[in-house]
């Protein structure tokens, strides 16, 4: 939703996306295909960050010992859309 917003002021700034700046956002939101430029995106794993917070989660409630912050990497498409000058796959 702020990469949407971020357009709108671009455009009224009289910038033009991709050609003065490009533009990606961040979840992969079906809307992106419908926004002129279209909007390139990162779409996170959403089953598997759900699925990681959850085990997480487990692991805490059940273990007697306090568990520190860790790192947990999901897997993520990467949508190219208008808004980038990237080359489409």
């Amino acid at each position: 939703m702020l990469a949407f917003g971020a357009l709108s002021a671009l455009h009224a700034a009289g910038l033009r996306v991709p050609d003065d700046m490009g533009l990606a956002g961040f979840d992969g939101l079906e809307e992106a295909r419908y926004r002129v430029p279209t909007l390139t995106t990162v779409a996170p794993d959403l089953d598997q960050m759900a699925q990681s917070a959850v085990d997480v989660l487990i692991e805490r409630i059940q273990s007697e010992d306090k568990i520190g912050p860790r790192d947990i990497t999901c897997g993520f498409d990467l949508v190219i859309g208008q808004s980038s000058d990237m080359p489409a796959r």
